[in-house]
């Protein structure tokens, strides 16, 4: 791949936010999703194991606040 993931990032960041909402449709749409595929049993096994990895303290948990910041943070391309 000619362009790094970084770089492709960079780029979308720099995207409006009616042009993020144009591709991110356009890249679900492009899935190799099996139309067979049952996505609420798929959602619930996730939960599943992510609860079960919670419980067991396999899983690290982080306040809601921390996380959003973070993730605007990333968003806003400083993370």
């Amino acid at each position: 791949m000619a362009r790094t993931l970084d770089k492709i990032g960079e780029d979308i960041r720099g995207l409006s936010d009616s042009e993020r909402d144009v591709l991110l449709r356009d890249l679900i749409a492009n899935l190799d999703i099996d139309p067979e595929l049952n996505l609420e049993s798929v959602w619930l096994e996730a939960a599943v194991r992510r609860y079960a990895e919670l419980q067991s303290g396999v899983a690290e948990t982080s306040p809601a606040d921390v996380v959003l910041e973070k993730a605007r943070d990333r968003v806003r391309g400083a993370g």
